[in-house]
């Protein structure tokens, strides 16, 4: 027998680690894969709450009471300057929403305008600031210019009426979903 057989035979647990020592590692190495998980979970909860949720759906204006309107887009110089002139009517429960670069007085007139319509507008945050009420069709150049009394980023025109039967004022909000960017 050569002297590491006879070691083995005398002292049988050298060189191995003792159960104690085995669970103190495993232990340390489950503890920290639960603080790793646990950490991923809290920064992707954190990461979820903080993004904006998206609505699914036609762009909408809406009112207190519920009240929404489906929403159709002036955003360009172009499109404003013709806005529902040489249209016919604006369908039912549809608005039209003038979307302007920076806040500013925006003026509107009824140019070429074949049917009434109520006009808001509207602030950066929402806050309805005037509402023109059954602004009338005109031919230049006897058309009355209409203006808010402060700075608008929105226009919102409607038929006419809607105001009076939302029961909308100045000082409302409004919460547009889906727009375009």
């Amino acid at each position: 027998m050569d002297a590491e057989e006879l070691r083995k035979k005398l002292h049988p647990e050298a060189g191995k680690k003792s159960l104690k020592e085995t669970y103190n590692k495993y232990s340390t190495a489950i503890n920290i894969a639960i603080a790793v998980i646990f950490i991923i979970a809290l920064f992707s909860v954190f990461a979820m709450w903080q993004t904006p949720k998206k609505t699914i759906g036609p762009p909408t204006a809406c009112f207190k009471h519920d009240i929404c309107t489906k929403l159709v887009f002036a955003t360009t110089p172009e499109e404003q300057e013709i806005g529902l002139s040489n249209h016919t009517a604006l369908p039912e429960g549809t608005a039209m929403l003038f979307i302007f670069h920076k806040s500013d007085v925006q003026a509107m007139w009824m140019k070429d305008m074949s049917f009434s319509i109520d006009i808001f507008w509207i602030t950066e945050k929402g806050k309805i600031v005037h509402i023109e009420k059954n602004a009338q069709p005109c031919t230049p150049p006897m058309c009355e210019i209409y203006e808010p009394p402060i700075l608008v980023k929105y226009v919102l025109e409607t038929n006419a009426g809607f105001a009076k039967e939302a029961n909308l004022y100045d000082g409302d909000k409004v919460e547009f979903s889906n727009l375009p960017k």
